[in-house]
């Protein structure tokens, strides 16, 4: 679809439901830093693909790690997605506690834009809504 230009059949609007997850007490700027990011990026991963939601969006500023997990997206699509993303948290804050780190956690369901944006240079399949 991408690469014909054609990507109608993935932009839409959508019922999904959200984690918004910011982790502080990591420095990526270091060798050891860097390894923690590593291994908290592989566990979160692993809590969200478990209860079979996406991993969107990963950043790093000056406020912590950060990481957007969306559940509902196709063709990962459940009538009870708010409960698996309820679910995925308990699961991170375990791995966070693993890790020694502390993180908060904002989780939402609403209705947002899915599909691609950027140029044809660069693209990328995202999220966005209120």
């Amino acid at each position: 679809h991408l690469r014909s230009g054609n990507s109608s059949s993935i932009n839409e609007m959508r019922s999904v439901t959200i984690i918004f997850a910011q982790i502080g007490g990591v420095d990526v700027s270091t060798d050891d830093g860097a390894k923690i990011a590593q291994k908290l990026m592989k566990g979160m991963q692993r809590a969200c693909y478990h209860h079979e939601g996406n991993l969107n969006k990963f950043m790093v500023d000056d406020k912590g790690v950060i990481f957007l997990f969306v559940f509902g997206l196709p063709p990962l699509m459940h009538i009870d997605d708010p409960t698996r993303a309820i679910a995925a948290c308990f699961e991170m804050v375990d791995v966070l506690k693993s890790m020694n780190l502390v993180g908060r956690f904002g989780v939402t369901t609403g209705r947002v834009y899915c599909g691609i944006v950027g140029s044809d240079r660069r693209r990328e399949y995202t999220v966005m809504g209120d």
